[in-house]
């Protein structure tokens, strides 16, 4: 089978970090091994980035590449209308729709259209669709319906978009509710939640879990900023633990530069064991939580899934992490803590946990996690969806 991926965000040459879900790792653990994959994506630079712009175009206006198995053609374009987002819309369908062409002449024509997100993507994918008589699914995970005001022209587009598609999967209840609730729309089609699945280089990660060292570790993981509570837990921590040397926290992401530098240099003068490790490398990262105790991620607003948590899980960690969304699907008394966004509760929760750690089993929350979330579990839901949709395509 032959699946393509039209998305709204995409690592690109250069990119320091992935915005929201990552789209590979999603694809990769998602479908057969046997199946073709591609993506389509419209690089739009922002008119302070010009000279960006027409440097890439001086290279290759658009090229095609092959990365993990995965076909993807990245088109480059001008974003002219910033303010005039129907006219920024048209200019992603018309670049859209001319990638698409452009894919097919190189990789052969899909069986089925996937849109990774609703806006821009799911638009071009359900045109797209219309035009070349493809069946389309739209694919949900991005936080915006959650933290951004939906206006009325956008509520209209978006309620188009998924009466035109043939299904709709979402990656939590949590999001799907709130993509209900918020939008006051009912589809027409099939909709169902399918989360991520650990990705494959943590199921292939060949080093043992490591507690041979004299600390005693709780780790954060994610992108280093003010909504995702990074202050709010090096507070707590020092309110904890203090300077004792035996507890350490480390700290892992990337963020705005203004408030990474200040965190840092704050650390610096206090007498405490906190490290933060700014832009580590994937493997680094697996090092880090394979020789951790305790994961934490304590977000103030939300998080659409929170897979981080499902890979601290595969680890064998306890998680301690806020009621603010998805993450409230993952976590039960077995694996981890769910706690109120704010200082006081993640201050007793570390204490509790420090204090508690050996009550919780490690095999037990990796055997848990890996039956739920493993790449052959959420195969399974995929290709439901594919014997719904395309009864007369072999999905097996």
């Amino acid at each position: 089978m032959h699946i393509l991926t039209i998305t709204s965000q995409y690592n690109t040459w250069d990119s320091d970090y992935m915005k929201g879900i990552n789209l590979n790792d999603r694809l990769i653990s998602s479908h057969d091994p046997l199946d073709t994959i591609g993506i389509i994506y419209v690089h739009r630079f922002s008119l302070y980035e010009v000279g960006k712009y027409f440097d890439q175009r001086s290279r290759k206006s658009n090229f095609s590449i092959n990365d993990q198995g995965i076909n993807q053609l990245i088109t480059y374009t001008l974003n002219i209308f910033p303010k005039l987002f129907l006219l920024s819309y048209f200019q992603i369908l018309v670049k859209s729709i001319y990638s698409y062409r452009q894919y097919v002449k190189k990789y052969g024509d899909p069986d089925v259209i996937q849109a990774h997100q609703t806006l821009y993507a799911g638009l071009c994918a359900v045109i797209i669709g219309k035009l070349y008589g493809k069946k389309v699914i739209i694919f949900e995970g991005c936080s915006y319906f959650i933290r951004a005001k939906v206006s009325r022209i956008k509520r209209y587009i978006i309620s188009k978009v998924v009466n035109n598609a043939n299904c709709l999967i979402f990656v939590s209840k949590y999001l799907q509710d709130i993509y209900h609730e918020k939008l006051n729309i009912e589809s027409t089609n099939y909709s169902l939640v399918i989360p991520l699945a650990i990705p494959h280089d943590i199921i292939h990660y060949s080093k043992d879990k490591d507690h041979s060292g004299n600390n005693f570790i709780f780790c954060m993981v994610s992108r280093l900023t003010r909504e995702k509570g990074v202050d709010i837990l090096v507070d707590s921590f020092i309110e904890a633990f203090g300077s004792n040397s035996n507890v350490e926290l480390v700290i892992i992401g990337n963020g705005p530069h203004h408030f990474v530098s200040k965190l840092i240099h704050r650390i610096k003068n206090l007498s405490v064991n906190i490290e933060i490790i700014n832009g580590a490398s994937r493997g680094d990262v697996l090092d880090q939580m394979s020789s951790a105790n305790i994961f934490v991620l304590p977000s103030l607003k939300y998080e659409t899934f929170g897979k981080v948590i499902v890979e601290a899980h595969y680890f064998g960690m306890p998680v301690i992490t806020t009621n603010v969304g998805g993450q409230c699907e993952i976590i039960d008394p077995s694996n981890g803590v769910l706690i109120s966004p704010n200082s006081s509760d993640l201050t007793h929760s570390l204490k509790f946990m420090y204090g508690n750690y050996n009550t919780y089993d490690m095999d037990f929350i990796k055997k848990k996690s890996m039956n739920k979330y493993s790449p052959s579990t959420i195969l399974l839901l995929w290709k439901c969806v594919y014997n719904t949709i395309l009864p007369k395509i072999n999905t097996q």
